[in-house]
């Protein structure tokens, strides 16, 4: 999905009975932990839940949950691959580290991201997407799950 593709993406998302947060949630490319932050009024933190190396690749896998900062409601959870080959040093530092949501890393370094969704799927319990995030030295995957409980009926 492009996004800038606006028509188109709305065209792809009208099959699904979605509400409109989640229609934001399955084609915004911007940060989540902000736009959660937004939605919700208070901040989104995150917690890193494992970081691990693939069993048979160069690939950093993390898996976070989003959630509030006052009530610790969880509203999200990610799984992320990071390619150690295709990112910078200092940027493998920090998603190790665990200090930052995986988004913020790049405007933390100053990186310019082009994100692109490559798939969005609605099930009964969970909103999912993944999607790709790439600049100078950046390049992971993330798969990020929404429980519609907490989004189907806003």
């Amino acid at each position: 999905m492009e996004e800038l593709d606006i028509a188109g993406i709305l065209t792809a998302l009208r099959q699904y009975d979605l509400s409109p947060i989640e229609r934001v949630l399955a084609a915004h490319t911007g940060t989540v932990q902000l736009l959660l932050s937004l939605w919700w009024g208070e901040e989104v933190v995150v917690d890193l839940i494992d970081n691990h190396m693939g069993e048979e690749d160069n690939t950093l896998r993390r898996e976070a949950v989003l959630r509030l900062a006052n009530s610790g409601t969880p509203v999200a959870s990610a799984l992320s691959s990071i390619d150690l080959i295709r990112n910078h040093p200092k940027i493998v530092e920090d998603i190790s580290a665990g200090r930052l949501g995986i988004g913020q890393i790049a405007i933390k370094h100053g990186i310019n991201t082009r994100r692109r969704i490559e798939e969005v799927s609605i099930k009964d319990e969970c909103l999912y997407r993944r999607y790709i995030v790439e600049g100078p030295g950046v390049h992971y995957e993330i798969q990020e799950f929404f429980p519609r409980a907490l989004y189907c009926h806003q």
